[in-house]
């Protein structure tokens, strides 16, 4: 699965980074655990809807195929590339749309799967983040 598509990830990894003003080489080891057991929560738990996301994807692509819909294949198939990267997974509901209805309806439901998921994830690591930056700032590690 490539990891380094996931557009949430890098974003709460830059904001992870920003946050405490730290190259990634220089964070100390509660930081890389917290990210670490973050990513490991988020993917586990998306994995499931990926993998369904992607099958629709295919079930899609062959119908329209058979019956004589191209360019909604064509879409379907595209889809399912970035999906195969996790390059699908949303940031923002309904920043993307497609141009078939049908691809539509998938996408909505999709990325309202993966935001119910992700919400609680997200808010758990955020407030991790937040415990470790005050220990940090109590013991006079931060600037």
């Amino acid at each position: 699965m490539g990891q380094a598509g996931c557009v949430a990830i890098a974003i709460a990894g830059g904001c992870l980074f920003a946050a405490f003003g730290l190259a990634e080489e220089k964070m100390p080891t509660e930081l890389l655990s917290a990210r670490k057991a973050y990513e490991d929560e988020f993917f586990r738990k998306l994995e499931s809807i990926q993998v369904k996301y992607q099958r629709a994807l295919e079930q899609y692509q062959r119908e329209f195929t058979r019956n004589g819909k191209l360019d909604a294949a064509k879409e379907a198939q595209q889809e399912l590339e970035l999906a195969k990267h996790w390059d699908t997974i949303p940031v923002k509901p309904g920043a993307r749309l497609m141009t078939n209805p049908q691809l539509n309806g998938l996408l909505k439901y999709y990325e309202n799967a993966c935001l119910e998921v992700m919400t609680p994830i997200t808010e758990r690591y955020k407030e991790t983040l937040l415990h470790l930056k005050k220990n940090f700032a109590q013991a006079g590690n931060l600037e």
